[in-house]
């Protein structure tokens, strides 16, 4: 949902946010010699957001070498577009539209994934930024999922550019396809605010953040209707952002109500996959006590 005013200057700062953002910047320095990062987290929880600002910051903290040498590029943001079966002539031909290459056209996958490091090379681009990254993990019968992590693990390592995907669980078998890939690649998990007494406080505190920054067009005290607007978001902030904007899109007056909230609130049957989509997430990145044993036997053997 493309942000309209007063939601499309509104930044919100929170935890969740905050830890995953200090994550990535650890990454990027020097520190770190993976070369890929995965942010993943549930649908909704504020993932391209974090994108979107982090190629801001980018470029504000590299404004003065762009002024000086105008071919530069040193971050590219993309977003994958969401297809049955992922294409890497397509891939290369969206990174080239975004490196501004003259000429993007080229005959073999192979060609391309050369012009790309060249181009990548000549613009001296340091970071890559790629949304909706899961959509690379569907791949076709000739195909494998180890394949698409060598080429990403094989491109970046070639052009010294860092990358960070952003994506849902969805991504989570990219990074397991084998332990080279692992080994390279840094997962950065963005949690959703849970259901637990610190987090649902987090969470609060967030609904009376917003309720200070948006009251011109609030008739309602967000935090006073926390648990209401918990249950329609299941703790995730993107959706919470977009379930305020749909509600102000209809509000008369331009005022937000509560009642006005409850009519545009997603509905369970919307919302149950992507909590169960989550959960099941959540569990995947959290190491359960078989897992742990069956890793202290394989040390020993």
């Amino acid at each position: 949902m493309k942000p309209i005013p007063p939601f499309d200057s509104l930044k919100i700062s929170h935890s969740k946010l905050t830890t995953c953002r200090n994550e990535i910047q650890e990454f990027l320095s020097g520190g770190d010699s993976r070369i890929i990062a995965q942010v993943i987290g549930a649908t909704g929880a504020g993932k391209s957001f974090l994108r979107e600002s982090l190629h801001d910051e980018y470029i504000a903290k590299n404004i003065e070498c762009m002024k000086k040498d105008l071919y530069i590029k040193p971050v590219i943001s993309i977003e994958l577009p969401a297809t049955a079966i992922y294409n890497w002539k397509s891939f290369y031909k969206l990174c080239l539209k975004h490196l501004e290459h003259p000429f993007p056209e080229f005959v073999t996958q192979d060609d391309g994934r050369i012009k790309v490091i060249e181009e990548i090379h000549r613009r001296r681009t340091e970071l890559f930024l790629i949304d909706e990254a899961q959509h690379a993990a569907h791949v076709g019968s000739n195909q494998s999922l180890e394949r698409q992590g060598e080429i990403f693990k094989s491109l970046f390592s070639a052009t010294q550019a860092k990358l960070v995907m952003f994506g849902t669980y969805g991504l989570l078998p990219i990074h397991r396809v084998n332990g080279q890939f692992a080994r390279r690649t840094r997962i950065i998990h963005f949690e959703r605010y849970k259901s637990d007494e610190k987090d649902f406080e987090a969470f609060t505190r967030i609904l009376y953040v917003l309720s200070e920054k948006l009251q011109s067009i609030l008739a309602v005290k967000l935090d006073q209707h926390a648990e209401t607007l918990y249950a329609g978001t299941a703790g995730l902030v993107g959706c919470l952002r977009n379930w305020l904007m749909r509600a102000y899109g209809l509000a008369q007056n331009g005022k937000i109500t509560i009642e006005l909230l409850k009519r545009t609130q997603d509905t369970v049957l919307d919302l149950m996959p992507i909590l169960e989509e989550a959960k099941e997430g959540e569990a995947e990145l959290s190491p359960s006590v078989k897992d742990i044993e069956h890793y202290a036997e394989l040390l020993k053997a």
